[in-house]
């Protein structure tokens, strides 16, 4: 299933190019490891730092 929002943030990554990003609220850590391997397209190596606000 693929909302608006979802598809907002790969465009951001392609736009952006970056080498680090934040995610609060990982839940599964699925849209992490989806932004991970698009920020990957570009730089190889990236920082990424997730929250999850329930443990």
């Amino acid at each position: 299933m693929k909302t608006i929002r979802y598809e907002y943030l790969i465009d951001s990554i392609h736009l952006i190019k970056p080498k680090k990003f934040v995610e609060i609220g990982i839940d599964q850590g699925l849209r992490s490891i989806q932004m991970i391997k698009e920020a990957k397209i570009f730089n190889d190596q990236i920082s990424f730092y997730g929250y999850d606000v329930f443990d």
